[in-house]
C-alpha cells in the first residue's frame, strides 16, 4: 500500500473530521498525529518531519493557512507538502490557499478515495 510507514500529519478542530481521519488512518498502515489547532504543529513537524500534512484552514487562533505559511518559511519544513481541506470554495479562498504555499486543495465534504489519490499524487512528488 502506498501509505505504509508514512507519517501523517493532521491539522483538523472539527470532531466528526477528527473521527473520520482516525477511523480512516487506523485502517492504513502508516503513523497519524492528529492535531486540534495550529499550536505544537509547526515544532512536531520540525522534529518528526511529516511526510504529508492534511491542513483545516478554519482553525482558531492561527488559521491553517498562517500555520502553512510559517511552515513554507521554515527550510526544515518547507518541502512537507500541505494539503488544504476547507469547507470555502470560493476562486478568491482557492488564490489564497495556493498563495499561504498549501501543495493542494481538498473542498469539504469530500469522498475518501479522492482525499486518499490527492495524498497519493502530493507524496509521489
Amino acid at each position: 500500500m502506498f501509505f505504509q510507514d508514512k507519517n501523517i500529519f493532521i491539522v483538523e478542530n472539527n470532531d466528526i473530521c477528527q473521527r473520520l481521519y482516525q477511523e480512516l488512518f487506523t485502517m492504513v498502515p502508516c503513523e497519524m498525529r492528529l492535531f486540534e489547532s495550529a499550536e505544537g504543529v509547526l515544532d512536531a513537524a520540525k522534529q518528526k518531519l511529516p511526510d504529508i500534512i492534511i491542513m483545516d484552514i478554519g482553525l482558531p487562533k492561527v488559521s491553517g493557512l498562517e500555520l502553512t505559511k510559517l511552515l513554507k518559511a521554515d527550510p526544515l519544513t518547507a518541502k512537507i507538502p500541505v494539503l488544504a481541506v476547507t469547507a470555502f470554495a470560493l476562486p478568491e479562498d482557492e488564490e489564497n490557499i495556493q498563495r499561504s504555499g498549501c501543495d493542494g486543495v481538498l473542498n469539504k465534504p469530500f469522498k475518501i478515495d479522492v482525499l486518499l489519490e490527492r495524498m497519493q499524487k502530493l507524496l509521489s512528488k
